[in-house]
């Protein structure tokens, strides 16, 4: 296989200290929809968490693989980007250190999976 500089993993001797926080919030047949909250900020932190416990999010083909075909049909496709969404992001001002909030909704294509999912279409 050989080492990507790009990928990360967790080393527990040689490694950064990283710490995520997951909720479920709908268990499907074949995937569950998660919260996430960090409390460090590592790249690709989320991925490699949920790839390190045998649940890589949908789409990621570096950290997972191709999804199955049965989740691609019932969600209606393969998708070309990761399911990942920053519903919310909180960071102290860089001057004067209060709390910066922005919030965004879920993507439309992320919602339309959702929706297929629970079986709405």
């Amino acid at each position: 296989l050989g080492w990507d500089r790009k990928r990360r993993a967790i080393e527990p001797r040689r490694g950064k200290p990283a710490q995520t926080t997951f909720r479920i919030l709908r268990r499907y047949a074949l995937a569950s929809w998660v919260e996430a909250d960090l409390h460090t900020g590592r790249t690709h932190q989320i991925r490699v968490h949920l790839q390190s416990v045998g649940h890589p999010v949908f789409g990621d083909w570096v950290y997972g693989e191709r999804p199955s075909k049965r989740l691609s049909r019932a969600v209606g496709v393969t998708p070309e980007r990761q399911a990942l969404h920053a519903a919310r992001l909180e960071v102290a001002h860089p001057i004067h250190g209060t709390p910066l909030v922005v919030e965004a909704p879920l993507p439309d294509d992320m919602a339309q999976w959702l929706r297929r999912l629970d079986g709405e279409t």
